[in-house]
Protein backbone atom coordinates (compact mmCIF):
# COMPACT_ATOMS: atom_id res chain seq x y z
CA UNK A 1 0.00 0.00 0.00
CA UNK A 2 1.89 3.03 -1.27
CA UNK A 3 2.38 6.36 1.29
CA UNK A 4 0.16 9.37 0.89
CA UNK A 5 1.78 11.97 3.09
CA UNK A 6 -0.72 14.20 1.73
CA UNK A 7 -3.55 12.26 2.92
CA UNK A 8 -1.85 11.92 6.17
CA UNK A 9 -1.12 15.28 6.93
CA UNK A 10 -4.62 16.65 6.26
CA UNK A 11 -6.32 13.60 9.15
CA UNK A 12 -3.45 14.94 11.40
CA UNK A 13 -4.52 18.90 11.00
CA UNK A 14 -8.24 18.04 10.79
CA UNK A 15 -8.04 16.23 14.04
CA UNK A 16 -5.92 19.08 15.16
CA UNK A 17 -8.70 21.39 14.74
CA UNK A 18 -11.36 19.76 16.40
CA UNK A 19 -9.11 19.83 19.64
CA UNK A 20 -7.99 22.90 19.68
CA UNK A 21 -9.67 25.19 22.20
CA UNK A 22 -9.15 28.93 22.64
CA UNK A 23 -9.69 30.38 26.31
CA UNK A 24 -9.76 33.92 27.09
CA UNK A 25 -9.98 34.85 30.69
CA UNK A 26 -12.05 38.08 31.89
CA UNK A 27 -10.12 40.93 32.44
CA UNK A 28 -9.58 42.82 36.03
CA UNK A 29 -11.83 45.95 35.67
CA UNK A 30 -11.61 47.87 38.04
CA UNK A 31 -15.32 48.21 40.02
CA UNK A 32 -17.48 51.77 39.54
CA UNK A 33 -20.52 52.73 38.44
CA UNK A 34 -19.88 52.94 34.90
CA UNK A 35 -18.42 50.07 34.67
CA UNK A 36 -21.30 47.88 36.02
CA UNK A 37 -23.58 50.12 33.79
CA UNK A 38 -21.61 49.25 30.55
CA UNK A 39 -21.40 45.87 31.85
CA UNK A 40 -24.94 45.74 32.46
CA UNK A 41 -25.95 47.04 28.81
CA UNK A 42 -23.51 44.78 27.37
CA UNK A 43 -25.48 41.62 28.61
CA UNK A 44 -28.76 43.44 27.66
CA UNK A 45 -28.18 44.04 24.26
CA UNK A 46 -26.24 41.03 23.30
CA UNK A 47 -28.03 38.30 21.73
CA UNK A 48 -27.05 34.99 24.33
CA UNK A 49 -30.32 34.61 26.49
CA UNK A 50 -29.14 35.87 29.63
CA UNK A 51 -31.65 37.83 32.09
CA UNK A 52 -30.19 39.93 35.11
CA UNK A 53 -31.87 39.21 38.65
CA UNK A 54 -30.87 40.90 41.91
CA UNK A 55 -29.63 37.38 43.20
CA UNK A 56 -28.35 35.75 39.79
CA UNK A 57 -28.64 35.18 36.53
CA UNK A 58 -31.51 33.86 34.62
CA UNK A 59 -29.47 31.65 31.35
CA UNK A 60 -30.37 29.48 28.70
CA UNK A 61 -27.11 26.97 28.55
CA UNK A 62 -25.58 23.79 27.12
CA UNK A 63 -24.27 21.52 29.48
CA UNK A 64 -21.35 18.78 29.64
CA UNK A 65 -22.24 15.35 30.10
CA UNK A 66 -19.55 11.88 30.76
CA UNK A 67 -21.06 9.49 28.24
CA UNK A 68 -19.42 5.97 26.74
CA UNK A 69 -18.14 6.79 23.46
CA UNK A 70 -21.03 5.51 20.56
CA UNK A 71 -18.53 4.00 18.31
CA UNK A 72 -16.42 1.14 19.32
CA UNK A 73 -12.97 1.75 20.80
CA UNK A 74 -9.63 1.04 18.74
CA UNK A 75 -8.01 -0.95 21.22
CA UNK A 76 -11.04 -3.72 21.89
CA UNK A 77 -10.17 -7.07 21.51
CA UNK A 78 -13.25 -8.09 19.38
CA UNK A 79 -12.04 -11.63 19.14
CA UNK A 80 -11.97 -12.24 22.59
CA UNK A 81 -15.26 -9.83 23.32
CA UNK A 82 -13.43 -7.54 26.04
CA UNK A 83 -11.95 -4.59 26.62
CA UNK A 84 -8.47 -6.09 28.08
CA UNK A 85 -6.42 -2.74 26.22
CA UNK A 86 -8.94 -0.11 26.99
CA UNK A 87 -7.48 2.48 28.71
CA UNK A 88 -9.85 3.79 31.71
CA UNK A 89 -9.62 7.56 30.47
CA UNK A 90 -10.61 5.99 26.54
CA UNK A 91 -13.85 4.26 27.89
CA UNK A 92 -16.21 7.63 28.67
CA UNK A 93 -16.04 10.83 27.34
CA UNK A 94 -16.96 14.74 28.41
CA UNK A 95 -19.25 16.16 25.66
CA UNK A 96 -21.42 19.36 25.45
CA UNK A 97 -24.76 18.14 25.57
CA UNK A 98 -27.89 19.64 24.01
CA UNK A 99 -30.88 21.12 23.44
CA UNK A 100 -30.17 24.52 25.76
CA UNK A 101 -31.95 24.66 29.07
CA UNK A 102 -32.81 27.10 30.94
CA UNK A 103 -30.95 27.36 34.64
CA UNK A 104 -30.96 30.04 37.39
CA UNK A 105 -27.00 30.46 38.59
CA UNK A 106 -26.80 32.51 41.69
CA UNK A 107 -23.77 35.02 41.98
CA UNK A 108 -21.95 33.34 44.73
CA UNK A 109 -22.17 29.81 43.02
CA UNK A 110 -20.41 31.14 40.26
CA UNK A 111 -16.17 30.10 40.09
CA UNK A 112 -15.00 31.28 37.01
CA UNK A 113 -15.75 32.67 33.79
CA UNK A 114 -14.13 32.48 30.49
CA UNK A 115 -14.75 32.30 26.37
CA UNK A 116 -14.17 29.54 24.79
CA UNK A 117 -14.01 29.26 20.79
CA UNK A 118 -14.41 25.65 19.40
CA UNK A 119 -13.81 25.00 15.35
CA UNK A 120 -17.88 25.06 14.90
CA UNK A 121 -18.66 27.68 17.59
CA UNK A 122 -18.05 29.69 20.39
CA UNK A 123 -18.94 30.87 23.77
CA UNK A 124 -19.23 31.61 27.70
CA UNK A 125 -18.37 29.14 29.91
CA UNK A 126 -19.18 29.43 33.16
CA UNK A 127 -17.66 27.06 36.28
CA UNK A 128 -19.85 26.68 38.72
CA UNK A 129 -18.96 25.01 42.58
CA UNK A 130 -20.89 21.82 43.56
CA UNK A 131 -24.28 23.09 43.82
CA UNK A 132 -26.72 19.91 44.93
CA UNK A 133 -29.46 22.40 45.06
CA UNK A 134 -28.85 23.67 41.77
CA UNK A 135 -29.81 20.01 40.02
CA UNK A 136 -26.85 20.99 37.40
CA UNK A 137 -22.99 20.03 37.92
CA UNK A 138 -19.75 20.91 35.77
CA UNK A 139 -19.61 23.77 33.54
CA UNK A 140 -22.47 25.57 31.72
CA UNK A 141 -21.79 27.04 28.51
CA UNK A 142 -23.76 30.37 27.25
CA UNK A 143 -23.62 30.10 22.80
CA UNK A 144 -22.47 33.24 21.46
CA UNK A 145 -22.56 34.59 17.81
CA UNK A 146 -18.55 35.32 17.94
CA UNK A 147 -15.28 35.46 19.86
CA UNK A 148 -15.67 39.35 19.71
CA UNK A 149 -19.24 38.85 21.84
CA UNK A 150 -18.25 36.11 24.14
CA UNK A 151 -14.65 38.03 25.18
CA UNK A 152 -17.30 40.93 25.64
CA UNK A 153 -19.87 38.84 27.57
CA UNK A 154 -17.55 36.85 29.82
CA UNK A 155 -15.96 40.22 30.73
CA UNK A 156 -19.38 41.53 31.74
CA UNK A 157 -20.71 38.72 33.21
CA UNK A 158 -17.47 38.69 35.74
CA UNK A 159 -17.88 42.64 36.31
CA UNK A 160 -21.73 42.12 37.39
CA UNK A 161 -20.35 39.18 39.33
CA UNK A 162 -18.05 40.83 41.56
CA UNK A 163 -20.26 43.81 41.64
CA UNK A 164 -23.01 42.18 43.49
CA UNK A 165 -20.70 40.02 45.46
CA UNK A 166 -19.00 42.99 46.92
CA UNK A 167 -22.71 44.74 47.31
CA UNK A 168 -23.78 41.11 49.26
CA UNK A 169 -20.38 41.53 51.69
CA UNK A 170 -21.24 45.14 52.48
CA UNK A 171 -24.89 44.96 52.74
CA UNK A 172 -25.68 41.49 54.02
CA UNK A 173 -29.47 40.47 53.86
CA UNK A 174 -30.51 41.11 56.70
CA UNK A 175 -31.69 38.40 59.43
CA UNK A 176 -35.24 36.65 59.70
CA UNK A 177 -37.11 37.61 62.61
CA UNK A 178 -37.42 34.19 65.17
CA UNK A 179 -40.56 33.09 65.47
Amino acid sequence: MPCRPKSIFLALCVATAFGCVTEYQPSESPLDEASLADAIRTVEESEAAIELHEGGLQITAYLYQWREPLQPSLFRDDAFGHRAFDPPSRQRMRLLSGPAREVYLPYDRIEKVEARSWPLWTGVEIGIGSAPDLAVEGPLVIQAGSQDEARRLTDAIETIRRARMLSAAIDPAPPLPSE
